[in-house]
């Protein structure tokens, strides 16, 4: 099957390429090196970098602060150095790993991972006075790499032709609602710059994930500063965005803010209204949108091309609670959708059920009231984690079992409204 090629408009896709991804096989490094190798002729290699290697970075010149705490932190991230270690990952300095950096109300922390603010159990809920804004940027970390001409240095423009290409894609099926395209060439460009971390990679660039990464990072702070000093408190930062707390009074202050912002760093924000954000932390909440709609993140999220189902009922049960005031007992009770209930985990060497029968690797069970007991790896007998009273369902039913445990659901719904704030 042709997945890259030659094909009308683009010298890098086919037609054939939205289905070709759609096995999730697809290896980001893959597909990459085949097209470098058939742009320069050449057989690409994984670059071998010895531990100890020091690297450091250099702030691109739209990187400046106002003031003197995040000035600092500028000036020491460029003077120190980040060490390639026997895994092959890059350590960054012990300050910067336990540094704080409290802006406003709120606090974040710096890392090779990307900028997170440290909330936990917390919302904000919008009012007549209080507009509640999510920004996004726009494709941030690939746009850093294409912006700053970031490439592995055994790969060059070749590379970069390639990744634009990919990110270019990406965009348009974006733009025209093609979400299995989207969401699969998300994953090869996240997949992409992943390997730049990884020894055992083609793309294996320690010195290109810095600059993407701490790049990233100082060009939220400088938003969050700006917008702090025009008294526009943020609330969250996540690696590619942040959400606002604008005062209505303040709402001029922070759209030119971010214009500004935009137009020096070359990036552009997606703007989401909320009428309210309910977070566990920084990496798994709700939001509800004023259009009605919702945004649910880490474990609360939808079942997807990269997340299999779990116990999705629970999530529904709260997003009625939080939007109509449904108590969550009725939704769960009042669901009649098996799968809502079901929750699919991939285990290591097969999983055996409670009478020891396997089970395969892949493996969906509901919660029973009848059942005891959990399901068991079955290469070392050892409990697979939260599946305690879980009734294997290898074949869905077309009746509802009778056995469903409506309590451990409903316990279940409490405990995250507990968790984001809500309860």
């Amino acid at each position: 099957m042709v997945i890259f090629g030659a094909g009308t408009g683009n010298p890098f896709f086919t037609t054939d390429t939205a289905a070709a991804l759609r096995g999730m096989e697809i290896n980001a490094e893959v597909v990459i090196k085949a097209q470098v190798e058939g742009i320069t002729g050449d057989t690409l290699t994984r670059p071998e970098i010895e531990a100890g290697t020091r690297y450091s970075y250099t702030a691109p010149d739209f990187i400046v602060f106002e003031g003197p705490l995040l000035q600092d932190v500028l000036e020491r991230v460029q003077s120190d150095y980040f060490v390639v270690q026997d895994s092959g990952k890059v350590d960054e300095p012990k300050w910067l790993k336990d540094l704080i950096i409290p802006i406003g109300g709120t606090e974040y922390r710096m890392g090779i991972g990307g900028l997170h603010s440290t909330e936990s159990s917390v919302a904000h809920i919008a009012n007549d006075d209080t507009l509640l804004v999510d920004r996004d940027v726009a494709s941030y970390y690939p746009n850093i790499i294409l912006g700053l001409g970031l490439a592995p240095l055994h790969m060059g423009n070749a590379f970069s032709a390639v990744y634009r290409s990919i990110v270019e894609r990406r965009l348009e099926a974006k733009h025209n609602g093609d979400k299995v395209t989207n969401e699969v060439l998300k994953i090869v460009i996240n997949g992409s710059f992943g390997k730049f971390g990884s020894k055992w990679s083609v793309l294996y660039s320690p010195d290109l994930l810095l600059a993407t990464t701490i790049t990233g990072q100082l060009a939220l702070l400088m938003l969050i500063e700006q917008l702090d000093l025009f008294g526009v408190p943020v609330v969250s930062a996540n690696t590619d965005g942040i959400v606002i707390k604008c005062p209505k009074a303040k709402l001029e202050a922070m759209e030119s803010t971010v214009v500004a912002w935009e137009f020096v760093t070359g990036f552009e924000t997606e703007a989401t209204e909320y009428a309210a954000l309910y977070s566990r932390d920084v990496n798994n909440y709700i939001a509800l949108k004023t259009n009605g709609t919702h945004k649910c993140k880490g474990v609360y999220a939808q079942a997807a091309l990269s997340k299999n189902p779990s116990n999705t009922i629970c999530v529904d049960a709260v997003i009625a609670k939080l939007k109509l005031g449904t108590p969550v007992a009725d939704t769960i009770r009042g669901c009649t959708d098996i799968e809502k209930f079901v929750c699919i985990r991939s285990v290591k060497g097969g999983a055996l059920d409670q009478y020891g029968d396997y089970l395969g690797k892949a493996v969906r069970w509901y919660y029973s009231s009848l059942m005891e007991g959990p399901l068991r790896y079955k290469i070392n007998g050892y409990t697979v984690s939260r599946t305690e009273g879980a009734q294997a369902l290898m074949e869905l039913p077309t009746d509802l079992p009778g056995d469903i445990d409506y309590e451990w659901y409903i316990r279940e719904a409490e405990s995250i409204l507990a968790d984001i704030g809500a309860a």
